[in-house]
Parts: structure tokens; C-alpha cells; sequence
């Protein structure tokens, strides 16, 4: 029975499947065509709103890209228009490319056995699934580190011949400017050559290679911090702080613990975690994986780890974060360790339990499989496009429509396309710090008879509560409609007009604890769009 299980896990057919699966699972997510959430919503209005020239400059709304990435997105948006899945277009190709990549440097670096459970691994997980759907360059920072993985050691199988090392120095000239990520990456695994070449191990055009890369990396980075005004700057870091690893030691060590976890552990809300059941153990196989890969061949180990140490310096110097969906692109080669790590440890069974490693690996693949089976796509964290379609439905003349806050850049990507303009809606401003600004806001609908409320992206419940409570308080709710996934959310109040007027006041209405700090939310979302409304005189 183990003899079979085993043969099983080493067949080419498997790693077939498990591309199979993740193409599938892929194409799921991408037809199911989620509306945009915020972060989506907000790249997506720049790439929208902005000339071709504009385009280039620092964006709004907090967000930043890759300039080539930030190209491709506005001609496939001027040649096929601004729906969901033209937006979505090169990450999905990213992430299917993604998977043909992985497989090929897993059979290169791997045993067959240990080939197929990173390969299922990748094509199952969810955030590889989501992300592989999404108006953001995750995929794509994804595809090319394993491009530049790839590349190097099919570089170094032949010799670095001459046309292969031009080849390779020239993709990573090209390769930064689509992805931020991938500097990361070339410095690694250009650092991983170096140390190779000084040894005698490889080639001296090693040499020019480093220098293109070098070449290339040193401009992005220098585009990069041109389009960063000082503001976005200082928020990036305070949103992303906990992606900084610590320079103390002890805090360091908890840092990475957690860190190692996170990969492994339940999926937040940007599906960022493999959502593994016992994370810490999944973390440990993948350390002792790196120790396998390093015993069994120290260049290739060199050049599949470098990445990783890369990161960890650019993250200690606080350089660039290491958390979140920001870290996915190095996950493929934690993968690649994972399933190094429990082929080691099945290798290490004598007598009765010879057979245990077969049901490491057929435990790994449950795993996976049971995450997606329990969770499976579409994912849709603020599916807000339905409920908005709803309200341009049901909407009469005159109605008022107050949109929270954290809804504001989906709606406003949205609104054109559904017939509202500029005069037919408020946006509100974010109001952490002082609650009942919110209520002032709202007080600006007095007077009117029919009321829409748009919430999603909602930051605290207690801030959608009030403001229901303060509308409810003004008239009668009339109609609410929730989304399928996440907290979008629209409702209808009947205010009766000059009734409204009357009591409860702003001032007086009872309001929860202010929550001060930094957030996405609070920040590039309010201007332009639009100006508070102004309170009723």
C-alpha cells in the first residue's frame, strides 16, 4: 500500500493534475467576475481617469504600481474598455503562467514525489486562486520571481552560454519595471551568483548578467521613489509597519515566528495565509526542508533561497515589507521547501513506520485539497457591483444617495456606468477621529424624502451601526439589500421630507469611542471625490 501511494505521488499525471486544478480553480474565480473592492477600485480609477502621461506621475488614492504594469492595464482599458475582466486580464495570464513556471523549476529542483505535493500545493491555494483575479500586480510579482528562478538555473544547467546569459541579463533589465517584487528578487539571486561565480562554480559572464540586473533594479528603484510623494511614503510604512522585522532579537524571533506561521495559517481578509490547519508544524517542515535542499545541492538551495534573505534584509532595513499579500511572491519557494521538508522527514522512517512519508505527503495534499473544498471560489470581498445595479433600478427622481466613506471608490467606479452622476450621490469623508462628523454629514439629507445608504469596506461596525441608527432615527428603513460575501451593504429610508427636520439632532445623538490611526481607509480615499455636504441652514 505504501510502495503505491508512493508511485502515485512521483507520477508525472499527478503534477498534470494539480496544473489542471489550478487552472480551473483560476479560471473559476475570474468568471465569476466579483465587482471590484477598494484597492481594486482605487487602481482601477487612475488607470481609468488618468491620460497616458498622467499615468506616470504619482497616483491617487494611495496606491502605487509598476509603470509597465500600469501601460498594459490602460491599453487593454482603451482598446476593450473598463470592465471587470479586461482589468483582470494580465493577472490571470500572470497566474497561469505562474503555475506552468513552478512546475518546471519543482522537477528541476525536486524529486518527483516532492514535485507533486509543491505543485498541488500552489495550484490549491486560495490566495494564489484570488489574487490570480485581481486589478493589482500581485500575479504578476508572483510569475516573475519564479521566471527569474527559472531562468537562472536553466542558465546555469548550460554553462551560462553566451545567448542564454544575454538572454537572462536582458529579462531582468525588463522584468522590474512590471514588477516592484521582482528588484527583490534579481538582488537575491544576482547576490546567490556572485557568491557561485567567486567560487568557481559558474561562469564569468556572470558578471555582465549581474551588471544588466543591477542596471535595471537601481532605475526602478529610482522611478519607484519618484512616484511616491513623501505623504504616500509616510503612510506606506505606518500601513505596512508590522512587515518591518524588528531589529531586536527577541522581537526579530517572534517577528519571523509569526511570519512563518502566517503563511501557512487561516486566510485573512485579503487571503494572504494557505489556511493550513496546525501552521507551526507546516512552518517546521518547511525549515527542515531548507536544510534538505542545502544537503542536497547548495547552488540550486543558493539560488532558490536568495529571494527569501533578500527580503528579510530589505525588511529589517525597512526598505520594503515583508507581510500580507506583499510577501506571495516569495510563498512558491517556501512551497518548494515544504514539500522538500516532508520528504526528508518520510525518508527518515525505518521498520513499521517506512510507510509514514507517503502519508505525510497524501496528508499535505488532504490538506490543501479540504481548504479549497470547505472555502472554494468565487471570492468576492466587497461584491458591491450587484447591490449598486439594485439601487440605479430601484432609484426614483430626487432620491438622495449618502455612499460611507469605504465604499467611495467602488461606487465612484461604478456610478458612470450606471447612469449617476456627480449631483446624484454624496461621498462621505472618513471620520475616525470624531465620530459624529459622520452625523453631520448625514444631516445634510434633512429635508429630503427618500434616502439611500451605501456601505462596504467597512472599518469598524460600530461605524455603519450609527450610521443606520442616526437614519433610522430620522425616518424609517424602507429596504436593505446585503452582498453574498463581505460587508457591502445598500439600504433605503423613508424620511418624509420636512419631517426630517425635526429631532434627533447630531449633537446630541449618542456616538461610540473614537478610533485614531492610521489606515488605509482614512487615507486617499477622500479627495477628489467629492466635497462634504454642507450642513442644512
Amino acid at each position: 500500500m505504501a510502495e503505491l501511494l508512493e508511485r502515485v505521488l512521483a507520477s508525472p499525471a499527478l503534477r498534470r493534475l494539480g496544473v489542471g486544478l489550478g487552472v480551473a480553480l483560476r479560471l473559476w474565480q475570474y468568471l465569476a467576475n466579483a465587482s471590484l473592492w477598494v484597492d481594486e477600485a482605487a487602481l482601477a480609477r487612475n488607470v481609468r481617469d488618468r491620460s497616458w502621461t498622467q499615468l506616470f506621475a504619482p497616483l491617487d488614492y494611495a496606491q502605487v504600481a509598476p509603470p509597465l504594469f500600469l501601460a498594459i492595464e490602460k491599453g487593454l482599458l482603451t482598446l476593450l474598455g473598463g470592465a471587470e475582466w479586461v482589468l483582470r486580464l494580465p493577472s490571470l495570464v500572470a497566474g497561469l503562467l505562474a503555475l506552468l513556471l513552478f512546475r518546471r523549476v519543482c522537477e528541476r529542483c525536486l524529486t518527483a514525489t516532492a514535485a507533486s505535493l509543491a505543485v498541488i500545493a500552489l495550484a490549491l491555494g486560495a490566495p494564489f486562486v484570488f489574487i490570480s483575479s485581481q486589478v493589482k500586480p500581485y500575479s504578476v510579482d508572483v510569475a516573475a520571481a519564479l521566471l527569474v528562478v527559472w531562468t537562472t538555473l536553466e542558465a546555469r544547467r548550460l554553462g551560462f552560454e553566451r545567448t542564454q546569459a544575454l538572454r537572462l541579463g536582458l529579462l531582468g533589465l525588463a522584468i522590474v519595471w512590471v514588477s516592484q517584487a521582482s528588484v527583490l528578487v534579481l538582488a537575491g539571486v544576482g547576490a546567490a551568483l556572485v557568491v557561485l561565480a567567486a567560487c568557481s562554480v559558474l561562469s564569468p559572464r556572470v558578471a555582465g548578467v549581474v551588471a544588466l540586473w543591477s542596471f535595471g533594479a537601481l532605475a526602478a528603484v529610482a522611478w519607484g521613489r519618484r512616484s511616491l510623494t513623501p505623504a504616500d511614503a509616510d503612510y506606506m510604512r505606518q500601513f505596512w509597519a508590522r512587515g518591518f522585522m524588528p531589529s531586536a532579537p527577541g522581537a526579530a524571533g517572534l517577528w519571523l515566528f509569526r511570519l512563518s506561521t502566517g503563511v501557512f495559517g487561516a486566510p485573512d481578509v485579503d487571503r494572504s495565509g494557505l489556511g493550513y490547519p496546525l501552521a507551526w508544524a507546516w512552518a517546521v517542515l518547511s525549515c527542515v526542508g531548507m536544510l534538505q535542499l542545502v544537503r542536497r545541492d547548495r547552488a540550486t538551495a543558493l539560488v532558490l533561497l536568495s529571494p527569501l534573505v533578500a527580503a528579510l534584509g530589505a525588511s529589517v532595513a525597512g526598505l520594503y515589507p515583508c507581510g500580507g499579500r506583499l510577501r506571495l511572491y516569495l510563498v512558491p519557494l517556501v512551497l518548494i521547501s515544504l514539500a522538500a521538508g516532508v520528504e526528508a522527514i518520510g525518508a527518515l522512517m525505518r521498520g513499521p513506520f517506512r510507510g509514514a512519508g507517503g502519508l505525510l505527503g497524501a496528508g499535505l495534499v488532504a490538506v490543501a485539497a479540504l481548504v479549497v473544498i470547505h472555502r472554494p471560489p468565487a471570492y468576492r470581498p466587497e461584491h458591491v457591483r450587484p447591490l449598486l445595479e439594485s439601487l440605479a433600478a430601484a432609484r426614483r427622481p430626487g432620491d438622495a444617495i449618502y455612499v460611507y466613506y469605504g465604499a467611495g471608490q467602488s461606487f465612484l467606479y461604478y456610478a458612470p456606468r450606471l447612469g449617476l452622476g456627480a449631483g446624484d450621490y454624496r461621498v462621505g469623508n472618513c471620520h475616525r477621529d470624531e465620530p459624529r462628523e459622520y452625523l453631520r454629514e448625514l444631516d445634510g439629507l434633512r429635508g429630503e424624502r427618500r434616502a439611500w445608504l451605501v456601505t462596504s469596506h467597512v472599518f469598524r461596525a460600530s461605524e455603519a451601526e450609527l450610521l443606520a441608527d442616526y437614519l433610522g432615527a430620522l425616518g424609517t428603513l424602507q429596504f436593505r439589500q446585503t452582498a453574498v460575501e463581505g460587508d457591502a451593504a445598500i439600504a433605503l429610508y423613508e424620511l418624509g421630507g420636512a419631517a426630517s427636520r425635526i429631532e434627533p439632532t447630531a449633537e446630541a445623538f449618542r456616538v461610540p469611542a473614537a478610533t485614531p490611526g492610521p489606515a488605509w481607509r482614512c487615507y486617499g480615499v477622500l479627495a477628489p471625490l467629492s466635497a462634504p455636504p454642507a450642513p442644512p441652514g
